[in-house]
Order: structure tokens, then C-alpha cells, then sequence
């Protein structure tokens, strides 16, 4: 009987031998050197393991965890031949997933590297500051700016917006700010006239005395040095802060301020302001400001994008400037409930540049800063709420704004129900110029029917408004505020 079982052992040992050379001599693995690899693929199983041939009875050289991303060269029935590292052999394809990149149905980048051709014409600069940005929107980053009165030629106009050329600096200007360059009218040549004959000069009157004031004139603004108004103190919160003589990067110098310095500010225009330390007088960048709002006191700037001759973005019978204007006063009207002070960029259908709206803030003493719009994407498919933030500047306020893009995203997504496109750092001109604590909302997608659905209802926006309000009172309560 042991003789028997032995032989029958025997026999299966053999079969089994040579079950194993037929594998091998059929995995022949490819030449990587003179084939292209068929793509990425990512692992799908917690631990992939790699083998010598391709069956699970081939020895293992390693594994890969899930998640990494291998190269393929080859799929034979459900095995394929990789590379990983310095490791290559044979694993399971259904444990294997192919890395598509993937269109992000973001803010759509129109054309913001335009081929150019010929100038189409040449326009006049007539804003004190016109700046260009890199798309054809506000949203976009500004490259620079232009001076008024600037001659600069044109390549393109789309909608409110044309492209521009001045030596270095390309993009798009709004078509609000640019007049056209007329033609001067040929002067006739005419007979000179006659000179007219000198006409006897009347002797002059002696002026009446003046009566003495029976009252004392009223009090104006204190000034300095005819800058208006003061704006009450600030204090600058970056290491060495350069104070120059004109509003420019490119003013000389007057002075430095250290950090933790109390200023007197005045005259806030474009991001710049007037101030006053000690000795020290001459303009400095105002997102190096800090507010000296008392700890006790909040006062928050609500901005309703776009308006006036900009209507932002437009889909399924919506405009974005009539949506973002309604939904931030009903902002306005529930922080207003719970004793916040308020400050609105714009209450009516009107534009303020965005260095008016950020300088809005920066007036007012602020400590935050929420801008509200809409999104808008050439696929009707592209949905949900998304909330960017600056990440420059000192710490505590790219710290600060962080938090308060969060704290808002989260209320907005749960409450109005939508995808959750996340909290993003972006470089929108409106927050990574500000000195606040800010963020920019995108409530939905206009060219989304759901979502626009959604946008349109008076019950919606009364729930988008109540997210942002329980939001900002979230991140005052993180701050200790």
C-alpha cells in the first residue's frame, strides 16, 4: 500500500514540474528597451504582488502598495508585465487601473494665451491705474498695470475685455477703462484778423472790507500734508516694510518700518496708503497692514462680485451679479442681526474696481473679507460649491484665511446639498492683494441646470446666505473673536 501511494505522489511531483516549464517557457517577457509602455496604472489591491511569471505559482520579487503607480507593457489575459522602481515582472491586471488625466471642470481659462496677429487698433488708458490681467476677467491675476493716459494697441475684444500689448506686458484690460485715439481734425488756414484797438482799462474799485465772522467756522478732517482724511491706526506685520515717496514699487524710498510699528493711515487708493510714524511719511503696500480692531469688535466686508458693466458669468436665465449681490444682503442682514458690523463693497447694480473693494476693507478697519460669486463651465456636467483662499503673506493671515474658507465651504456644502469641490489656494487679485482675512465663494454652477435650479429658488439663497453667515461665526470662534 506505501508503495502505491509513493508512486502516485511521484507522478503528481512530475505533472506539477512540468506544469512549471511550460509556464516558463511560455512568459517570455517583453523587451521594455524597444516598446512603448501602454500607459500608468495605479494599484487598486492593498499589496500587489510582483512575480517572475505570469501565474500566482511563479515566485515573488516584491510588492506594490495600493495607490502607487506602475507602468505597463503588456496584458495578457489577466496578467501584466510592469516596472516598478527597479523591480519588473508579472501582476494581475484586475488589481491594475488605468491613470487618465483628468479635466478639472474648473473657472474656464479663455484664451489667456492668445496667439497674436495684427493690432486691430490702439486705445487710451483714461483709469489712474488700469490693471492687466491674465485672463479676460477679474477673477484672473494681475501681470501689471498701466498708467492713464497710456497709448497701447489692441489684438482682440471679447465681450468687456480686450487684449493687450505694451513692450513686455500682455493681456486683458476691461474695454470700460480704454477711450479711442482720435484723429486730429486738419486746421483750415485762415486770413489773420484784424487787431482789435486798445480799449480804455476802467480804474479799479477798492474791494469792500470784510465783516468780522459773527460765528467760528465748523472743524474739518484733521490732514496731513493735504493727504485727507485719517483712517485711524494700523500695524505692520512683515519684517521690514519700505515707505516710498510716490504709490509705486518703483517710489524711492523714504524710510523703513519694523515689524509691530503703530502708523497713522491716510489716503487709501489702489492698494497704497499715506502714513505717518514718527518722522516717517511716505506710502506703503496696504496688505502689509494689519487692523487694530479691538478684540471685543467684529467688522466684516461682504462683496458681491462683479456688477455694473461687468455681469460676470450667465446661464440658465441667471446673471452672477444679480445672484452674488442678492445673496450677500442677505448676508448682510443676518451678521447685521447678530451685532456684526458690516461693510458692503457695492448695494446696488454698480462696479467697484477690485483695488476699490479690497481698499473698502482696509478703510474700514476690517478683519475679514468675503467675496461671493458663481462659477461657470463650457460642460453643462460641472457642478458643486468651491471656496479659494490666498496662501501668501505673513502667516497668521494666510493661516486665517484658510480657516475661514473652510469653515464656510463646509456649512455651504451641507446645507445647499452640493458636490464638494473643496477649499483652494488660488491667486485671485481680490485675496491675494487684501491684508484681511479672505475669501472668495463660488456658490454653484450657472451653467449647471441643478445647480442654477438651485441658485434661482429665494429658499436657496436664503440657505447659501445662512451657510456663509454660520460660517464666519464659526471661524470668529475659532479665533477667540
Amino acid at each position: 500500500m506505501k508503495k502505491i501511494l509513493f508512486f502516485i505522489m511521484a507522478i503528481i511531483l512530475m505533472f506539477t514540474s512540468f506544469g512549471n516549464i511550460g509556464y516558463a517557457a511560455s512568459a517570455k517577457p517583453p523587451n521594455i528597451k524597444k516598446i512603448k509602455p501602454l500607459g500608468e496604472y495605479t494599484v487598486t489591491a492593498t499589496s500587489l504582488y510582483i512575480r517572475k511569471g505570469p501565474s500566482a505559482k511563479y515566485k515573488s520579487l516584491g510588492y506594490v502598495k495600493k495607490n502607487k503607480k506602475v507602468k505597463v507593457y503588456e496584458i495578457k489575459k489577466s496578467w501584466a508585465y510592469i516596472t516598478y522602481g527597479s523591480t519588473k515582472g508579472y501582476v494581475s491586471s484586475k488589481y491594475l487601473k488605468k491613470v487618465t488625466a483628468k479635466k478639472k471642470p474648473t473657472i474656464v481659462k479663455k484664451n489667456t494665451t492668445s496667439k497674436v496677429k495684427k493690432a486691430i487698433g490702439e486705445r487710451i488708458v483714461n483709469a489712474t491705474t488700469l490693471y492687466v490681467c491674465k485672463g479676460p476677467g477679474t477673477k484672473y491675476k494681475s501681470v501689471g498695470y498701466l498708467k492713464k493716459n497710456k497709448k497701447v494697441k489692441i489684438y482682440e475684444i471679447k465681450g468687456n475685455w480686450v487684449y493687450i500689448i505694451d513692450g513686455k506686458l500682455k493681456g486683458y484690460v476691461s474695454k470700460t477703462y480704454l477711450k479711442t485715439v482720435k484723429k486730429p481734425t486738419p486746421v483750415k488756414k485762415t486770413a489773420p484778423k484784424p487787431k482789435p484797438k486798445p480799449v480804455a482799462k476802467p480804474k479799479p474799485k477798492p474791494a469792500p472790507k470784510p465783516t468780522p465772522a459773527t460765528s467760528k467756522p465748523k472743524p474739518t478732517t484733521p490732514t496731513v500734508n493735504g493727504h485727507g482724511k485719517s483712517y485711524g491706526q494700523r500695524i505692520v506685520n512683515v519684517s521690514e516694510l519700505n515707505v516710498r515717496k510716490t504709490r509705486s514699487t518703483k517710489g524711492k524710498p523714504v524710510g523703513v518700518l519694523k515689524k509691530g510699528t503703530k502708523v497713522t493711515m491716510y489716503d487709501v487708493k489702489s492698494g497704497w496708503a499715506y502714513v505717518t510714524s514718527g518722522k516717517i511719511a511716505g506710502y506703503v503696500s496696504t496688505q502689509y497692514l494689519q487692523s487694530t480692531t479691538p478684540a471685543n469688535r467684529k467688522i466684516i466686508v461682504i462683496d458681491a462680485g462683479h456688477g455694473g458693466k461687468d455681469p460676470g458669468a450667465s446661464g440658465n436665465k441667471l446673471v452672477e451679479k444679480e445672484v452674488t449681490l442678492n445673496v450677500a444682503q442677505r448676508v448682510e442682514k443676518l451678521l447685521k442681526s447678530a451685532g456684526i458690523e458690516v461693510v458692503m463693497t457695492r448695494t446696488g447694480d454698480t462696479y467697484p474696481t477690485l483695488e476699490d473693494r479690497i481698499d473698502t476693507g482696509v478703510k474700514a478697519n476690517a478683519d475679514t473679507f468675503v467675496s461671493i460669486h458663481c462659477n461657470f463651465f463650457s460642460k453643462a456636467s460641472a457642478n458643486g460649491t468651491e471656496t479659494y483662499y490666498h496662501n501668501g503673506g505673513p502667516a497668521d493671515r494666510a493661516n486665517h484665511s484658510k480657516q475661514l474658507a473652510t469653515f464656510i465651504n463646509e456649512r455651504l456644502v451641507q446645507a445647499i446639498d452640493t458636490t464638494n469641490r473643496g477649499v483652494k489656494k488660488e491667486e485671485y487679485r481680490v485675496i491675494n492683494s487684501n491684508p484681511l482675512a479672505a475669501v472668495l465663494v463660488e456658490l454653484g454652477f450657472l451653467s449647471n441646470k441643478q445647480d442654477a435650479s438651485k441658485l434661482a429658488s429665494n429658499k436657496y439663497r436664503d440657505i447659501a446666505a445662512k451657510a456663509i453667515y454660520q460660517g464666519i461665526l464659526d471661524y470668529y470662534k475659532y479665533i477667540g473673536k
